[in-house]
């Protein structure tokens, strides 16, 4: 006789529908651990290139002082590395630059000071030898104590930069001599605000300009001259003027720019511009104004600094450009 058992339908299907949810349990689960795996790996990766990426940028901007942190023993790590000496080697490259142009830059201020002493001395000395023939010896005695004065407030001091104030007394001592030499021959008047008295100027800076006036416009005119020295502050500026009435000369707009001489004219004229630009920047410099037979302006223009160490910080920042 034959049994059969017989398991109900309802039975087996229950029996399948728990293994799918367990099925479906399972891919959920295995779905949320590659979700999370890749959120961790894509992490571990983005991180530090996203960090690498930003210190880029800075370096970028200009800042040599950034190190990447982002360490490690992979691709990126190396990668960061890598550019952290880049940083490094861009950033001596940028300072031995940075001391050739300044060490350049002196070297072409001590070379300009340098002409305008002996310069300056011998053009004295010859005006005191003129004097010798045609003035009674109080006069060139009193002439000489004045070269004595200037001498002590130029030659003895190193300073490069010095008061307004001290600039036109020096001027005044020159002023004396030149119109002792001359006689009646010279008249120079002063305009100079008190305000800008205490600014700070390059040291010899009116006195190859007025030199400039005396011996090349007014004296060849054979005739009385007159001289205006001006001085006056314009906001973050200090502006000098200096004009004459002398024979003038043709051409005035290209003097300050030729490697010519034109008989003398522009060396005191280039020297000053030069020396001025070396410091403060193509900002500054002069404006060189002439007529035949009119006369000759020329304006100087700086910054108004009251201490060296804005002359020192300005430099710097004309060496850093």
């Amino acid at each position: 006789m034959d049994y059969h058992s017989y398991t109900p339908l309802s039975q087996l299907l229950e029996n399948m529908n728990q293994l799918k949810i367990i099925q479906k349990l399972l891919f959920v689960v295995l779905i949320i651990f590659a979700v999370f795996a890749s959120y961790i790996v894509a992490r571990k990766l983005a991180v530090p290139i996203r960090m690498l990426y930003y210190d880029i940028s800075r370096v970028e901007m200009g800042d040599l002082t950034v190190r990447s942190k982002v360490k490690g023993n992979d691709e990126i790590g190396s990668l960061a590395a890598k550019f952290n000496a880049m940083v490094i080697r861009i950033a001596d490259l940028m300072s031995n630059v940075i001391y050739e142009q300044q060490k350049k830059r002196d070297a072409e201020l001590v070379a300009l000071q340098s002409q305008i002493n002996p310069h300056f001395l011998y053009n004295t000395l010859a005006s005191i030898r003129f004097m010798l023939a045609k003035h009674d010896p109080e006069k060139v005695d009193s002439v000489i104590v004045a070269l004595v004065k200037l001498l002590k407030m130029t030659l003895t001091r190193h300073d490069e930069f010095i008061t307004v104030r001290q600039e036109i007394d020096i001027l005044k001592q020159y002023v004396y001599i030149q119109q002792a030499r001359q006689g009646a021959g010279l008249e120079v008047f002063f305009e100079v605000e008190d305000s800008m008295l205490n600014c700070l100027t390059i040291k010899l800076l009116l006195q190859p300009i007025v030199e400039n006036a005396i011996f090349h416009g007014i004296e060849p005119k054979g005739s009385q001259g007159v001289l205006f020295i001006r001085g006056e502050q314009r906001g973050t500026d200090v502006m000098f003027e200096v004009s004459d009435d002398g024979i003038g000369f043709a051409n005035s707009m290209h003097i300050l720019n030729t490697t010519s001489a034109l008989h003398g004219k522009g060396i005191g004229l280039r020297n000053v511009h030069n020396r001025i630009q070396l410091y403060f920047g193509e900002d500054y410099g002069l404006e060189v104004h002439s007529e035949v037979g009119v006369g000759t302006t020329v304006r100087i223009r700086m910054p108004a600094i009251y201490e060296e160490e804005g002359v020192r910080n300005r430099y710097e920042y004309i060496n850093r450009g």
